[in-house]
């Protein structure tokens, strides 16, 4: 197996959005639900060229395993100088993939990029359900910071999400 992290390009809109709605469809624990998100393969396009904008404070990165998109994390960021130092965490591994060791790889490369960039902060929500993220998230060093109640409906209940924070 030959895994590579890189920055998505644009050549891949097309694998990318395959590769979010097979986590989509894959989780529960993901933004949307199966079949919720219908983005097209040119949304993708858009989306990745104003990624790759100099103004951008939004990165993205692939994990791709013998040029197939296994999984993906994103940081999202503002340009506002209040906040310009933090950026928020989103990720996504196929269940191919997930409890391999990916994850972490993909932190730690979020966590390097973080460094590098002069970032101070990196923070995300985890469905306190999603006991494996959550055991993730707390071995590559984040701090649970307070619990979002009643924050998502799934399966026709409300659940709770933790809050995590990663000083650098």
């Amino acid at each position: 197996m030959q895994l590579k992290i890189r920055k998505i390009e644009v050549q891949d809109a097309a694998q990318f959005n395959i590769l979010k709605k097979r986590v989509e469809s894959e989780s529960a624990y993901m933004l949307y639900d199966k079949g919720e998100n219908q983005s097209t393969d040119e949304f993708q396009v858009k989306f990745i060229e104003k990624l790759k904008s100099q103004d951008s404070p939004n990165q993205l990165f692939v994990a791709e395993v013998n040029d197939d998109l296994v999984g993906f994390i994103a940081l999202m960021g503002t340009k506002l100088n209040k906040k310009s130092h933090i950026k928020e965490v989103a990720m996504g591994i196929v269940k191919d993939h997930s409890g391999k060791g990916l994850g972490g790889k993909l932190i730690e490369h979020a966590i390097d990029f973080a460094r590098k960039d002069q970032i101070k902060r990196l923070e995300l929500t985890v469905i306190i359900e999603n006991k494996n993220a959550i055991k993730l998230y707390k071995k590559m060093g984040f701090i649970k910071e307070g619990t979002k109640k009643n924050s998502v409906f799934i399966d026709g209940k409300y659940i709770d999400e933790d809050i995590y924070g990663y000083m650098l």
